[in-house]
């Protein structure tokens, strides 16, 4: 895969978890927070700590995997390329 093809699929992975992020925040959070208060105790209410921390850590692994993959794929690539070549000379 090329670079440029790297960098669009880079671009919209974090043009979606921008999105995500943006509900989450207005949406989800407004809603966690609600319902966590005392007078709604309920059966899901001991996961509701772990349900506000779990989106946020997991647009951030994404976003790094996906940094990652974009800056070491290349290199991936070019190493693979060097063997071809590396056989050829033989």
């Amino acid at each position: 895969m090329t670079f440029a093809k790297r960098l669009q699929v880079w671009f919209v992975v974090t043009l979606a978890l921008t999105v995500g992020a943006f509900v989450y925040f207005r949406v989800g959070l407004p809603f966690i927070d609600w319902a966590s208060q005392p007078q709604y105790q309920g059966p899901f209410s001991p996961v509701l700590g772990p349900a506000e921390t779990l989106p946020p850590v997991a647009m951030l692994i994404l976003e790094l995997g996906t940094t990652i993959w974009l800056i070491y794929g290349g290199t991936q690539s070019e190493r693979k390329q060097r063997a071809i070549v590396s056989r050829g000379r033989r």
